[in-house]
């Protein structure tokens, strides 16, 4: 038998949120669990679509990167049951989806939580 897999949860965004770019989140938080093999790693991938472009923001440089849209680029936030984030700017008008999954020592990744919210 399996043990149950590692979970992660976002915390402080709603899902379907729509906010003005000076109200928008700036600090990504959340907690995450794992089976008794202990937590490996967090991940989180933060996308952003505007007038038919796609970005995703790069952890290692701490900025949005123009990409093809549906590119999967996450990144590891830490290994510690909560964790945050705090983004370098303010985000930019767009529409964001925010997803985080957690991995456990024996590997097993939990599902993917995410949240869509928009920037005006």
């Amino acid at each position: 038998r399996e043990p149950p897999p590692a979970r992660g949860t976002l915390r402080g965004i709603r899902d379907g949120r729509r906010s003005t770019r000076r109200r928008a989140p700036r600090e990504l938080r959340g907690t995450a669990s794992a089976d008794p093999s202990g937590l490996w790693a967090v991940k989180i991938r933060l996308t952003r679509r505007h007038r038919g472009n796609c970005w995703y923001f790069s952890g290692s440089r701490e900025q949005f990167l123009k990409r093809t849209c549906g590119k999967q680029h996450a990144f590891k936030v830490g290994e510690q049951p909560r964790w945050s984030y705090l983004l370098p700017a303010r985000l930019p008008p767009g529409r964001y989806v925010l997803s985080t999954y957690a991995i456990d020592n024996a590997f097993n990744r939990s599902r993917e939580q995410r949240v869509v919210f928009r920037v005006r």
